[in-house]
């Protein structure tokens, strides 16, 4: 369908303009559009278009470079910084010098307690202790009455159940007395057995 204006045919029914229709929009498109006509004639993208501009040698990190983005198919641009691609890791140093040495540490816990070592020597034999006071006790003396039994000289011992206690005079209460108690040596003599030469003083040993 052909389009007129005032009578006169601008476009024909092949969409093809048949003449100037002035500005559109404020725009000659006569004009404007031989300008883009001539942009592929003109455009520069030689390397020799590349090189013919100026030469920069302080590239710095901020500085902006063209790069194509595969992943969408379009350019884009980039700093230096993150179009540098970082290098391969470089071999390890050598090793440093040793470093002081560190405190001491704790004290750790307390062993188990060792094995019993061998015995001792004998020590030496104590101080004599005081006779013993008390009545029957083992190292307290008695004058005792012999009233069975063989003679008994100063050392030997006897035992108390045949013994009883005695008076200065050397005679014994009758009924007898009570018999000490355990094993008894004698301190003196006793020269017969159930006489007045029955008594005399003897010392308990256990």
């Amino acid at each position: 369908m052909a389009i007129k204006i005032g009578g006169t045919e601008i476009i024909d029914g092949n969409k093809v303009i048949l003449a100037a229709i002035g500005n559109v929009d404020g725009r000659d498109v006569a004009s404007d559009g031989t300008k883009l006509d001539t942009v592929s004639t003109n455009a520069d993208v030689t390397n020799a278009g590349l090189t013919a501009n100026a030469t920069i040698t302080s590239i710095a990190g901020a500085d902006l470079v063209p790069v194509y983005d595969a992943s969408a198919s379009a350019w884009k641009k980039a700093t230096v910084t993150n179009t540098v691609g970082a290098g391969p890791t470089g071999p390890a140093g050598a090793d440093g010098d040793a470093g002081g040495t560190g405190p001491t540490g704790p004290t750790g816990p307390t062993g188990p307690t060792g094995p019993t070592g061998s015995g001792g020597g004998t020590g030496p034999t104590g101080p004599t202790g005081t006779p013993s006071t008390t009545l029957d006790a083992v190292g307290s003396y008695a004058l005792l009455f012999k009233r069975s039994g063989p003679i008994s000289q100063e050392g030997d011992t006897s035992a108390g159940s045949v013994m009883h206690y005695s008076t200065a005079s050397g005679s014994a209460a009758y009924p007898f007395t009570t018999s000490p108690s355990g094993t008894w040596r004698c301190m003196g003599r006793c020269a017969a057995v159930n006489s007045s030469s029955s008594a005399t003083t003897w010392c308990r040993v256990s």
